[in-house]
């Protein structure tokens, strides 16, 4: 009976499943109800499917068994946290495969890994209260099924409730008390008193009609060998029967084999139709687009790609309906983008009119884009080397053409109707990855029955290869509205009881802080580029806040450093100016071919806990359920100055004499002007209606200078810099203070930043630990009055007397007795060198001082020219 049961290439068990259904002849659109309830389940025990796998009498099992193993229940910690020692460097794979297949029931040859009792054990699942509780019950009820219970609910690994359950949750509510319906008995799970507890499978059918067709929802419940372990679920995926994509009330049904080239029409320009006719605004002008105005000028140009020429197009001019969609491709260009065809004086008229036949000929990877572009239906695309006019020192070169198109990136970027990404290309001639070149493709799929094939997503690396490591990219990547990846503002204020401003983190330094963690963290071929894609800034510092931005340090991670850059062109107090490297010894990835880096860092914003003891916890602000932004806990104190004269020719950037944010005019007619930042010389902007804040804060700065309590509306104007002093825009100026103490190197320190935990009563949990290397500042006494972390902490540190200047007040140093501090009562200071003639001052490493000890060292007021 079973043998007629049975269905060719499948196992009685798997024969039940209707996948006849899914046959692509029966001309059928899947989901065409779009309903809910539409499933069926099955539930198949581990060991029939080792069988089979073994023998290859069933399709599906050895389906099942390839996916199950590249979702390893070894990896869940019930299993790897008690596996025993001989299977503890194995994985689920090794351990199957390495079974002895002579034993009548392989499965139970020890070692096992999923757990042993003296009882019988079936699998049942029930519901209690609001939640659904997955258990395991012993014949001899010798569990506590509280015990049991506890851990293992199904509510809580899918972060559900009854009350929001969908049919996929019903159907997983129900399907462990079909035991013994599919397989006759579960006796063959206990060959002796000291039986192997079972691992079971469970598969629910997404049927043809229902709103997600063809999805099956794969779950692996079994135990550890803990004590008493309660049932986990080890392992969840889902398959799908393949198909093409089918547009469903509005969405796409996934599910492809994949060939060796893409498809591009079939997927890639179905991806973006829908994508153009469905998502709307949200995708095609979300709110950051609103103010980047269109790529313009007369410099800006396409790529007519069938025409196969450079077009000359000024979108500013056009309206919203007559603007052209087009392509924009972001690559790694490497030494060989040199060696291909680029934009040049030159060559402008001929390649107006025709690109083909030139010497030397398009890059492969800009060729394989035209193509992509033209399949997906748009006539344009954008390409730096051959819509830039590219640097030419053997001919006539035109650096203002190129820098009115650096200058615009982000709008070149943003306007793009979708940008191509070369994420695996080492260079300009790796062409695409399944255009040109062939992918390995590893996607695990069955043919289950006659035109009914099942498959595994496939898993892609969430890294994008070289291209993902370089810095110029990480501007596409982020304002790019589409990407189609080749890879196989102002200061809020508060307000404290006393009246006293309080100064809040804002969202867009929040912002900025994380962006340029990662964008640091990144490569480039020539450092001076460090710049360029961060226009409208003072070297890479947002001027609304710059006494914020002056506080950056280096990664907080051992073995990570940064070392100035090897030219004297960018500002020692800017990020711009030092590179990251890492030590191998305690970063391997280092010596993987492409890894991205931990870049610079800020103190994080966050909210005061306690301890028991009442010692301090600094609970991140980032992991809490306060909606509130975080107190920067820190008040600007110096006024800063600085000058609109652009450095010397010899130190521009890359052919760039005049970047956003570097000033205008030329040296030669440029004059000795100091200017505030902001307007009013406090490195934080603020809003019309906080006047009164900014009038205390100003009263506080002048005092500084003065030494007397000043009018704070009254113009002090500029420090008093001789004439002599070659300042241009790379230089900040100010009139503050100047202290002296020495320094003790010492190990680093780790500081943990903390979470409130999701589980009831269990409060705190740790979030992030950091490794801070750090130096002690110390008074003539030797005692320790505050700390500074060096910017390259390599640097070793002598006996002497080092400089110190006054920057801010800052409240906590982050690791207090008790968190019931009063008021401001460290200073931020930055660690300083003078340079040989005493005019010019480089940064070293940024710190706190206790402010007794401030004035204890008795400082000096000074202009300080920062270079």
């Amino acid at each position: 009976t079973q043998k007629r049961e049975r269905k060719e290439g499948l196992c009685t068990a798997c024969s039940k499943i209707d996948f006849e259904q899914f046959d692509s002849r029966n001309n059928i659109t899947l989901g065409e109800q779009g309903g809910d309830g539409q499933l069926s389940h099955k539930l198949i025990f581990l060991d029939r499917i080792l069988r089979k796998k073994r023998k290859g009498t069933c399709n599906f099992c050895s389906l099942i068994f390839d996916a199950i193993a590249e979702h390893d229940p070894f990896e869940h910690p019930a299993v790897k946290d008690y596996l025993p020692p001989e299977l503890v460097s194995s994985n689920f794979r090794e351990w199957a495969e390495g079974l002895d297949w002579l034993q009548h029931i392989p499965i139970h040859k020890p070692p096992y890994p999923f757990g042993r009792s003296r009882d019988n054990v079936d699998l049942e699942q029930k519901l209690q209260g609001g939640e659904v509780v997955v258990g395991g019950i012993t014949s001899a009820e010798q569990v506590d099924p509280n015990d049991i219970a506890q851990g293992a609910s199904l509510a809580a690994a899918a972060g559900l409730t009854a009350g929001i359950w969908n049919e996929t949750d019903k159907q997983r509510l129900q399907i462990m008390a079909t035991v013994g319906t599919i397989i006759p008995t579960v006796t063959s799970f206990v060959a002796n008193l000291d039986a192997k507890l079972p691992v079971a499978v469970s598969i629910i059918i997404h049927n043809a009609s229902d709103k997600d067709a063809g999805l099956l929802n794969i779950d692996v419940w079994g135990y550890g060998n803990a004590p008493r372990a309660p049932l986990s679920r080890l392992s969840t995926f889902n398959l799908r029967i393949a198909s093409s994509y089918r547009n469903i009330n509005g969405g796409l049904q996934y599910g492809k084999l994949l060939q060796q080239d893409i498809d591009i029409e079939g997927d890639c320009k179905r991806w973006l139709d829908n994508c153009l006719e469905h998502h709307g605004q949200d995708c095609d002008e979300p709110s950051w687009w609103n103010e980047l105005q269109p790529p313009s000028g007369p410099h800006f140009r396409l790529i007519d790609v069938y025409t196969m020429r450079i077009v000359q197009i000024d979108m500013a001019n056009l309206r919203k309906q007559a603007k052209p969609k087009y392509a924009a491709l972001s690559y790694v260009w490497g030494a060989a983008g040199n060696l291909a065809l680029n934009l040049h004086v030159r060559n402008l008229e001929s390649l107006s009119s025709q690109l083909e036949g030139q010497s030397p000929p398009i890059a492969k990877t800009i060729r394989d884009a035209i193509g992509v572009t033209r399949r997906i239906g748009l006539q344009y695309i954008w390409v730096d080397s051959l819509c830039i006019i590219q640097k030419d020192d053997r001919y006539e070169d035109d650096p203002d053409a190129r820098a009115s198109q650096i200058e615009q990136m982000d709008s070149i970027f943003g306007h793009a109707a979708v940008t191509l990404i070369a994420a695996d290309g080492l260079d300009a001639e790796a062409g695409l990855c399944g255009i040109s070149t062939r992918p390995v493709r590893n996607q695990i799929a069955r043919a289950i029955r006659p035109n009914v094939n099942v498959l595994l997503a496939v898993k892609y690396n969430n890294t994008y290869g070289k291209w993902d490591t370089r810095a110029w990219t990480l501007q596409e990547k982020l304002l790019s509205k589409r990407m189609l990846i080749f890879n196989g503002g102002v200061c809020k204020i508060k307000h404290t009881w006393d009246g006293a401003p309080v100064l809040l983190r804002s969202p867009f330094f929040t912002e900025y802080a994380n962006l340029l963690s990662q964008y640091t963290g990144r490569n480039m071929t020539d450092s001076r580029d460090s710049l360029i894609p961060l226009g409208h800034t003072l070297y890479g510092l947002p001027e609304k806040f710059l006494d914020l931005a002056l506080l950056w340090h280096p990664p907080a991670v051992k073995g990570v450093h940064l070392t100035k850059r090897a030219h004297d062109y960018l500002p020692s107090w800017s990020w711009t100016a030092w590179e990251i490297g890492k030590d191998p010894d305690y970063h391997p990835d280092t010596k993987k071919e492409y890894y991205t880096q931990p870049g610079v860092r800020f103190e994080e914003p966050f909210w005061v806990s306690t301890n028991d003891d009442l010692s301090l916890k600094k609970v991140s602000a980032r992991n809490t359920d306060n909606k509130k932004p975080a107190e920067e806990r820190f008040k600007p104190l110096v006024m800063w100055y600085r000058n609109s004269r652009p450095p010397p020719p010899q130190a521009t950037l890359r052919g760039l004499q005049n970047t956003a944010g570097l000033g205008n005019g030329s040296a030669q007619e440029a004059p000795l002007s100091l200017v505030p930042v902001n307007g009013h010389g406090l490195g934080l902007a603020f809003d019309p209606a906080d006047e009164e804040a900014l009038r205390r804060l100003r009263e506080d700065a002048v005092r500084l200078r003065t030494n007397t309590i000043s009018n704070p509306l009254i113009d002090l104007g500029p420090p008093s810099v001789p004439a002599n002093i070659p300042i241009d825009n790379r230089h900040l100026v100010c009139e503050t203070q100047v202290a002296r103490f020495r320094l003790r190197q010492t190990k680093p320190r780790q500081e943990t930043l903390w979470k409130p935990s999701t589980k009831r009563g269990q409060g705190l949990i740790v979030d992030t630990e950091l490794i801070i290397p750090e130096a002690e500042i110390l008074d003539s006494s030797d005692e320790i009055v505050g700390r500074v972390i060096p910017t390259d902490q390599r640097k070793g540190l002598s006996s002497a007397l080092y400089d110190f200047i006054l920057l801010s007040e800052s409240q906590y140093w982050g690791n207090e007795d008790r968190v019931d501090v009063s008021g401001l009562p460290l200073f931020n200071v930055m660690f300083v060198e003078w340079d040989t003639r005493g005019e010019f001052a480089s940064r070293l490493g940024v710190g706190k001082v206790q402010k007794s000890a401030w004035w204890a060292a008795k400082p000096t007021r000074e202009v300080v020219i920062l270079k």
